[in-house]
């Protein structure tokens, strides 16, 4: 059911694509963080967050920083709309470990448009920072 899951470990990033990517798509930057115009943050912690929404363009960077006390973790990530906040789901997994934030693009199927992001710890004790930007 998920567009992608995302492992990272103390040396590398690995996106293994899903099924589900008629909503969006999610490519590996290559880089660990990139600046822009934010648009929406996100902060999930030990229980289901609030889902926020944003005004999202065909192309978009999303800036991840995981943090966890537990020795590995595993978040989800929905993307949506209004009809559907589980459109696009993308699961963050991985082992503590010191990396920097990384970055992914987002490719929005449905070009420019109203977006909701919303996200839930899964497994771990810590955080997932999301910002997504222009």
């Amino acid at each position: 059911i998920a567009t992608a899951m995302i492992y990272s470990t103390a040396t590398s990033n690995t996106i293994i694509q899903g099924s589900n990517t008629e909503f969006i798509e999610i490519e590996n930057c290559g880089i660990t963080s990139i600046g822009g115009s934010n648009v929406a943050n996100l902060t999930v912690d030990s229980r289901r967050c609030e889902s926020t929404s944003f005004y999202s363009q065909e192309e978009m960077t999303l800036n991840v920083s995981a943090s966890s006390k537990s020795l590995f973790y595993y978040y989800q990530l929905s993307f949506g709309d209004t009809s559907n906040p589980d459109k696009g789901i993308v699961v963050f997994s991985g082992i503590r470990n010191p990396r920097e934030n990384n970055s992914y693009r987002i490719i929005s199927k449905f070009g420019n448009g109203w977006m909701s992001i919303g996200g839930e710890n899964l497994i771990g004790d810590g955080m997932l920072s999301v910002s997504v930007s222009r």
